[in-house]
């Protein structure tokens, strides 16, 4: 399906009914049933949006040459559903076989509703090319927007640990199985080098019954100084190696030991040695698992990713929307993610004027710069240190509305003139120092004494961030805060109802693709949900009124 030669034709899924259309073959009260399911709502609401976006896909097929490709809009489908019932592909290929709701769903005729595991696979890694993936979710979530009038002046972010289908190992397992997935791939790849290497080396490995497991605490630092004189060994043996060393087992063998060991020299009689480096010392980006290189570590959360996940807040919406999904590193700074959520929202026409986040979002820095946007970041600051009670707070102080000049001190007094920091945003404002010192504050002022002026560095981000401490003791902030503790029940929803938790593929590509999707199932469900809601209500209302 992917590749170039032997793909298979575009052709767009066919509006054409036949009379083995699900709903035709069966009995009037069965029909009368299925249209009150959530099969209808998502053939009538989405399936449609996905018909849309399927020329996004024609230039990955032929434009005359090959079989038909299976419909796209109903591969599209066949995802979303996947990730709404949390199944595994043998379930989602079974489900189509043999389940109506999903033939009705998909508006596909029973003799045409088949789907093999590897479609599936196939499917999912051309979805990871050309970022369709990301594509798709936005352009089905804007016309969800659209469709449903879903307001997005409010928004609400906040980030969410998931795993990859890896196993947590201890730094032992790490390293043995790092080096027991390279030999396995040598011998596969090259058996004549594999076959070179010392008996005692690949049985270790591949053959060591037991050795490497159960280890006691007491033997454990000796059998890990081995594997990293081993990992050393099989580096250095094979780093000149055109063909093995661009191997990825090799590579993350190389990875591995630039990470996590260091090489000490040794007296001149004496071969240098390996030492392990401490684990303060290793980066949160290394290597975690050599069956997942792009996972990396969280000293709160652990090792795998983190999803940041935006989504509306108004309270005027008859139901929120996921508006952004994006997938990084564990690692990765909650700090940083304010502006590519809000760049990308400005551009699809979803600009929010407020936007609610936890601290860790908080910064004066995030709060300026969202400014800068017209968005009002709206969290509380946790952050630094809080300011000493016993000076004025930076707040009582009068500031331009730039925030990048100070107009009046708390008692009134006018600095004398400002300089601006030419290695960052600060500036220093001059006060007279004749005038401070007959000052009834003087004591308390956060003003510095210097030879000839009293002066105060700052930049805009010290100015917001003092405001902000001051209001958000507020009971005004504080109950207009309280709407943030939604976004918590979607991050619910998505690990328990779509399995996001831990997800069934490895890779930064893969998990992405499948953190997309689970927030477009989320955002289906929601539309399906609401029209059921808005069906029942019709339903119940009293003839005539």
């Amino acid at each position: 399906m992917i590749s170039r030669i032997g793909r298979p034709m575009f052709v767009p899924k066919s509006p054409q009914k036949t009379l083995l259309d699900a709903e035709f073959l069966l009995p009037q009260s069965k029909r009368n049933r299925l249209e009150r399911t959530w099969a209808e709502p998502f053939r009538d609401e989405i399936l449609p949006i996905l018909v849309e976006i399927e020329p996004e896909f024609a230039h990955k097929y032929h434009e005359t040459k090959g079989a038909p490709n299976k419909s796209v809009a109903v591969m599209l489908g066949l995802n979303i559903l996947q990730d709404m019932f949390d199944l595994s592909d043998g379930e989602t290929a079974e489900a189509f076989d043999f389940n109506v709701l999903w033939h009705f769903a998909l508006d596909t005729p029973p003799d045409q509703a088949h789907v093999c595991v590897k479609t599936l696979y196939n499917f999912r890694q051309l979805l990871s090319s050309d970022e369709l993936a990301k594509k798709v979710f936005e352009r089905a979530t804007d016309r969800f927007v659209e469709n449903f009038n879903v307001r997005t002046t409010r928004h609400r972010l906040d980030s969410t640990h998931i795993l990859s289908n890896m196993a947590r190992l201890g730094r032992l397992g790490f390293f043995s199985k790092t080096i027991e997935q390279f030999l396995r791939k040598l011998k596969k790849k090259q058996p004549n080098a594999f076959d070179a290497l010392p008996a005692s080396l690949r049985d270790r490995y591949l053959e060591r019954d037991g050795y490497f497991a159960n280890v006691k605490g007491s033997k454990a630092r000796r059998r890990l100084e081995q594997c990293a004189e081993d990992l050393l060994g099989l580096v250095e043996r094979f780093r000149a190696s055109k063909a093995i060393s661009r191997l990825q087992a090799y590579r993350n063998l190389a990875r591995l030991f630039e990470e996590q060991c260091e090489v000490v020299e040794a007296p001149e009689q004496d071969a240098p040695r390996v030492a392990l480096k401490a684990a303060k010392d290793v980066a949160a980006d290394s290597l975690q698992n050599p069956s997942d290189p792009d996972a990396t570590f969280s000293g709160h959360k652990g090792q795998g990713y983190q999803a940041q996940i935006a989504e509306t807040c108004h309270e005027e919406n008859d139901f929120e929307l996921i508006t952004y999904a994006e997938v990084e590193g564990a690692h990765n700074s909650d700090q940083n993610a304010p502006g590519r959520v809000q760049e990308n929202l400005i551009e699809r026409g979803h600009a929010p004027q407020t936007a609610v986040v936890d601290p860790g979002y908080m910064s004066g820095e995030n709060i300026v710069e969202a400014e800068t946007r017209g968005i009002d970041l709206q969290g509380p600051i946790a952050i630094g240190n809080k300011p000493s009670e016993e000076k004025t707070p930076l707040s009582d102080f009068e500031f331009n509305a730039e925030r990048t000049r100070i107009e009046k001190c708390p008692a009134g007094h006018k600095p004398v003139k400002h300089k601006d920091c030419k290695d960052d945003k600060a500036a220093i404002a001059y006060f007279d120092k004749a005038v401070c010192a007959r000052c009834k504050t003087k004591d308390t002022c956060r003003a510095k004494e210097q030879v000839s002026h009293r002066v105060l560095r700052f930049t805009p981000g010290d100015v917001a961030v003092a405001r902000r401490r001051v209001e958000q003791e507020t009971s005004e902030f504080k109950t207009a805060y309280k709407i943030r503790s939604g976004i918590e029940a979607t991050n619910g929803h998505l690990k328990n109802e779509r399995g996001m938790r831990r997800l069934r593929q490895r890779g930064s590509p893969g998990v992405s693709l499948r953190v997309l999707f689970k927030c477009l199932a989320e955002n289906s469900h929601r539309v399906v949900s609401h029209i059921l809601k808005e069906m029942r209500k019709v339903q119940m209302a009293p003839a005539g009124a």
